[in-house]
């Protein structure tokens, strides 16, 4: 049987005392309790992993690219930005209470 993540082989095989339908009992045209399974095992996951270094990069690109608008919008909106030229520079002035008036 070839079968997507998530599947429960078992319960199709005999129908989980009737609750998965339709089951293999079924398609056979038994009773659940004539079917089972002798040896059950994973021969092949087709997943490729890790992801492609360009699906990293572009979603580091994308995350980049938020940041900076974010930032100018934030700069855009707020006096007290001026001289803060980095996030943890901004994150260092608001803990410290810079900004919050």
């Amino acid at each position: 049987i070839e079968t997507q993540a998530g599947t429960y082989v078992k319960e199709f095989v005999h129908g989980d005392f009737g609750r998965t339908r339709p089951s293999m009992a079924d398609l056979l045209g038994v009773s659940d309790a004539e079917v089972d399974i002798l040896d059950l095992d994973v021969e092949k996951v087709e997943f490729d992993w890790p992801p492609a270094k360009s699906v990293a990069t572009s979603f580091r690109a994308k995350q980049r690219m938020f940041c900076q608008r974010v930032w100018r919008s934030i700069s855009r909106q707020t006096g007290f930005l001026q001289g803060i030229t980095t996030l943890s520079e901004l994150f260092l002035c608001y803990s410290e209470g810079i900004g919050k008036e």
